[in-house]
């Protein structure tokens, strides 16, 4: 039987991880647990059970990441979304200025190429109100898909309105762009987008706020803390098994410990980098500082000199007003 003082725990540090780094190590020490190749018995259904949790709660943790990083590209999809919103309704006040306009430099066939640019743009209205990304991007796509002829081209040179279009297209670009990114980042293929987007916002709004509506999901925090918890119980409990002489935990408990040491030292790595980077900062500042002194010192003892002879100038000439009267 082996006392307890010579079995060392596993130590996984949530803190001085990356989330990624963390849920790398959780997935691997469940994995290794239940589907490795010596993995928990399946009579010890106890430990097996705790396990489970893990593996379920590691899960958890990967999709909340998703979620959260989802969001952040949500942020930027909406700024972008209002920023080709603006651009694509600032088209028609342009072309309606130039119908309007007294100038006599404005020709009638200019007007006329404007009145036509214009009822093209009113085939892929958008309208004031609320709407989806997905209709603004139909619209947007449809009209500038249909201006990209070389007349319509033309004819947008001819009335000087190519910067506008300009913006518009490069924020579509931009728009498409953070929905590409958001894909590949969260390695979800990407939603369909709907036009009755909004009468899905309402259902999902009122059935968080009916009395049956699930709780909401748990910070990124919350799963950290409680997964960590329930893998150290983990590993006291395999540890238990280890002092009776059970097989094969001392293997388990020491590929937990091997993975574990592995992630503290990628943290303390990640600390002495920190560390050093931080010296070497406050070192540049300290230099920058004792250079500034040292200048300011210099311009002290000039302005010093300066004083003293100007000072002396005065006397010099007294002096020498004074021999010549006695001469």
């Amino acid at each position: 039987m082996i006392t307890s003082q010579q079995i060392e725990l596993p130590e996984l540090t949530q803190r001085d991880l990356t989330s990624s780094q963390y849920l790398d190590g959780c997935r691997r020490i469940t994995t290794g647990l239940l589907t490795g190749a010596t993995p928990i018995p399946a009579s010890d259904s106890v430990l097996r059970d705790l396990a489970t949790d893990c593996a379920l709660a590691t899960e958890e943790l990967a999709c909340r990441l998703v979620l959260d990083r989802r969001s952040e590209f949500t942020r930027d999809k909406k700024q972008a979304n209002a920023k080709r919103i603006k651009f694509f309704h600032a088209v028609p006040s342009e072309l309606k200025n130039l119908l309007r306009s007294l100038d006599p430099k404005v020709t009638d066939g200019q007007k006329a190429m404007a009145k036509e640019v214009l009822e093209v743009l009113r085939k892929y209205e958008v309208p004031a109100g609320r709407r989806s990304q997905a209709e603004v991007s139909t619209a947007v796509q449809g009209f500038l898909a249909e201006v990209a002829s070389q007349e319509m081209q033309r004819a947008i040179a001819e009335l000087d309105l190519s910067w506008i279009f300009d913006l518009l297209k490069k924020a579509q670009d931009e728009y498409a762009a953070i929905a590409r990114k958001e894909d590949e980042a969260t390695g979800i293929a990407p939603m369909p987008e709907s036009a009755d987007e909004e009468a899905k916002d309402n259902e999902e709004t009122n059935a968080a706020t009916s009395p049956d509506a699930p709780s909401k999901p748990r910070l990124v925090r919350e799963i950290k803390e409680g997964l960590s918890a329930d893998l150290m119980l983990l590993f006291k409990m395999m540890a238990y098994q280890v002092r009776k002489g059970r097989k094969p935990y001392a293997a388990l408990l020491t590929t937990c410990r091997e993975i574990t040491a592995e992630l503290n030292q990628v943290a303390k790595n990640r600390e002495t980098r920190e560390r050093k980077a931080e010296a070497k900062r406050e070192k540049k500042e300290l230099a920058g500082g004792t250079a500034g002194a040292d200048q300011g010192k210099t311009r002290a003892n000039g302005d010093a000199a300066v004083a003293t002879r100007a000072a002396a100038a005065p006397v010099a000439v007294r002096d020498g007003e004074g021999s010549a009267l006695a001469g």
